[in-house]
């Protein structure tokens, strides 16, 4: 195992079926920046039922490395908020 597959597991939930690795990551909210408790996004203030759909998004998405082929996959979400989460990953 490479380095950076050592890294990403170290904060993530590894996943293994039929051959393939992949690797899940837990707290979307975190990543996208969201403080649901404050009501803000990276540390803006948001209007609370902003908050509260973020919330709900972020709760049923999933974001996840496959270890053999490095690419990042996401379902869920929106391509915007996907893509938000991934770029912070990287």
């Amino acid at each position: 195992m490479d380095s950076m597959a050592a890294k990403v597991k170290a904060f993530c939930n590894e996943w293994k079926v039929c051959g393939m690795t992949k690797v899940y990551w837990e707290n979307l909210e975190e990543l996208y920046g969201l403080d649901f408790d404050n009501s803000t996004l990276d540390g803006m203030e948001i209007a609370r039922d902003k908050t509260v759909n973020l919330r709900k998004v972020l709760c049923v998405g999933e974001v996840w490395l496959d270890l053999y082929t490095y690419e990042f996959n996401y379902s869920g979400l929106d391509e915007v908020v996907a893509n938000c989460i991934i770029d912070k990953i990287k």
